[in-house]
């Protein structure tokens, strides 16, 4: 049987520029993260150190949990436990997970929360998420600032700043 044609649609790219994760990375090289809805089954990245002459980087075959905060996430102090307040998110797609504490201490659940601005990221991590409505989840039981990123975080980040799951 046919297949109901899909067009390809316009990717929503992400620019972060994050702390080496897993020391893998080219140190200069920012993190991208990509999502649409529908998935048209790959993204392609083009780079050009010009204006013109546009050549293929990359192609990205599997899309981002990316979403938006939908209440504030105040500031919390590295290093330990953040009981604060929940966070709510709603993903463009993709589901979250909780997860117990020894996972979470090996590097489970790291995400990005951010203005969208290439440098205007907090790196964190999260243990429980609950999901409260289709497509939207309550985020506890998290470590702040992490992998240096606790000189970024401000006061709080206000409801719509973004979240990336860095998988």
């Amino acid at each position: 049987t046919a297949r109901q044609f899909v067009a390809p649609l316009p990717v929503l790219p992400i620019y972060m520029d994050l702390p080496l994760i897993t020391g893998d990375e080219v140190a200069h090289a920012p993190y991208i993260a990509v999502t649409s809805d529908p998935w048209p089954g790959s993204a392609a990245v083009y780079r050009s150190f010009t204006e013109s002459n546009f050549g293929l980087l990359n192609l990205i075959g599997q899309r981002a949990i990316i979403g938006r905060t939908q209440s504030v996430l105040k500031f919390a102090p590295s290093g330990q436990f953040d009981q604060g307040l929940p966070v709510d998110v709603s993903l463009t797609s993709g589901a979250l997970s909780s997860v117990e504490d020894a996972a979470l201490l090996s590097g489970a659940n790291l995400a990005a929360i951010g203005d969208g601005t290439p440098d205007g990221w907090e790196v964190f991590q999260f243990g429980k998420a609950e999901l409260i409505a289709e497509k939207t989840y309550r985020l506890s039981r998290r470590l702040r600032g992490q992998l240096g990123t606790d000189a970024l975080m401000p006061i709080e980040w206000p409801e719509g700043s973004w979240f990336v799951l860095l998988d």
